[in-house]
């Protein structure tokens, strides 16, 4: 009566419900019938769906995208049967011509040199259309950590119906970093800080690092290069240097303080999509300084040693990596199976393989849940045993977070001497802040 609302009501009928009676395929099916088959998501006896329905059309137009006929079409054409309330469902195929990608036009890359975008496509210049191809180069971009969203569109070419331009756009993120600070605990003092880093050093897509901590408890210094395209096909390089001063005395861990420096330089391999194989060099020189009362498997070790020993190390890595970023994974698996030995010339002898497994799957938009394991073993050869700091430490935040450091596995009179077999198991929630 007041004329300031007004009441507005919507009757729904849903009707009746429908069942699938046959569900067929007809056209010009370019590929063989069972494999468009296994594509079809609604089945004979199932309630009608209108979903399942655009993700066959979809699937088959995805599969005939990947050869080449980038305008394939799929129409439904149901036949209903009023009396039984049944639909004989049938897909009408058309695949089009197919048609060749011309061109491949990036923007977007200010930072990044056209190499570096151009070099993850899996898909060619003057290449038949491949859609598969297309998404997997789009996820090598995400791999690569330089970028934030990528999108594709396909281009018609004027006077050209066999051919299309495709259209790359990335929008870049940052991709260095660089920190210093300053802290106080009562266990290590006054903590110093510092650290550069830049993955995609000058747009080449090389990566550039450097790192150092500096406190009562002891210092390190990291340094770190990698050239992800060594060889035009994909071969990598990287090298890195390290020195480390740490005093666990201070910490009350461990009685002693161990020096070391060394460098590694490892080789990368493409051997087929997600799996590459890593090779490692790698030289290192440890001192070891013991305080009171140290046990007898410390003791040992300096007694065979000495209190400086160097490792000359051979090394290779198999890795398995489906993840949709390096960074901050959404989805995907990560795998690897490691094996290195410490050989001669150098004083220590031992060997030891890992297999390590991660896997992460999106729960809603902003939550990531990820499952993680990894088994490992070491042992010496040649007479000699494991040196003790090389063996395995549980408990800390890179390990075990919640548990102090070193504070599980084996110990003698309360000290950690590790052990030669790992087995870990974690469980993890991921959300951006």
């Amino acid at each position: 009566p007041d004329r300031r609302f007004v009441y507005i009501t919507v009757n729904v009928s849903e009707g009746d419900i429908y069942h699938i009676q046959s569900v067929g395929l007809s056209g010009d099916l370019v590929v063989p019938k069972p494999e468009l088959e296994k594509l079809v998501e609604i089945k004979p006896g199932e309630v009608f769906s209108r979903a399942k329905i655009n993700d066959t059309n979809s699937a088959i137009a995805d599969k005939l995208g990947d050869l080449g006929y980038a305008f394939a079409n799929t129409t439904p054409v149901p036949k209903v049967d009023e009396k039984t309330h049944e639909v004989a469902l049938n897909f009408a195929v058309d695949p089009g011509r197919k048609v060749y990608i011309r061109r491949i036009e990036i923007t977007g890359n200010d930072k990044s040199r056209d190499y570096v975008v151009r070099r993850q496509f899996r898909q060619m210049e003057g290449a038949l259309y491949d859609g598969a191809l297309i998404r997997r180069s789009k996820m090598r971009l995400q791999q690569t950590g330089f970028y934030d969203k990528i999108d594709t569109k396909t281009v018609p070419v004027p006077g050209h119906p066999d051919q299309l331009d495709l259209d790359v756009h990335v929008s870049e993120r940052p991709t260095g970093s660089f920190s210093i600070g300053v802290g106080y605990s009562n266990a290590q003092g006054i903590l110093f800080n510092g650290s550069i880093s830049q993955n995609n050093f000058m747009g080449t897509g090389n990566a550039l690092s450097f790192s150092a901590n500096v406190g009562s408890l002891g210092t390190a210094y990291n340094l770190s290069f990698t050239d992800p395209y060594f060889t035009p096909d994909g071969v990598s390089l990287g090298f890195s240097l390290y020195r480390n001063d740490t005093n666990l005395y201070i910490l009350s861990v461990a009685p002693y303080q161990e020096i070391d420096y060394g460098g590694t330089a490892t080789l990368g391999i493409p051997v087929m999509q997600y799996v590459y194989d890593y090779m490692s060099l790698g030289f290192s020189d440890t001192t070891i300084n013991l305080f009171a009362n140290p046990p007898a498997i410390y003791q040992d070790y300096v007694n065979t040693f000495g209190n400086t020993a160097t490792a000359l190390t051979i090394g290779n890595d198999l890795t398995y990596d489906s993840r949709n970023s390096p960074i901050f994974p959404t989805k995907g698996f990560y795998g690897s199976l490691s094996l290195k030995a410490a050989v001669p010339p150098a004083k220590l002898r031992w060997y030891k393989a890992e297999i390590k497994a991660d896997y992460y799957h999106p729960i809603t938009s902003w939550l990531t849940g990820g499952l993680s394991g990894r088994y490992g073993f070491i042992n010496g050869y040649g007479g000699l045993s494991v040196p003790f700091f090389n063996n395995y430490y549980l408990g800390g935040p890179t390990t075990l977070p919640g548990y102090q450091t070193y504070s599980l596995g084996p110990q003698v009179g309360g000290y950690p001497v590790g052990g030669t077999r790992e087995l870990l198991f974690n469980a993890s929630l991921y959300f951006p802040l």
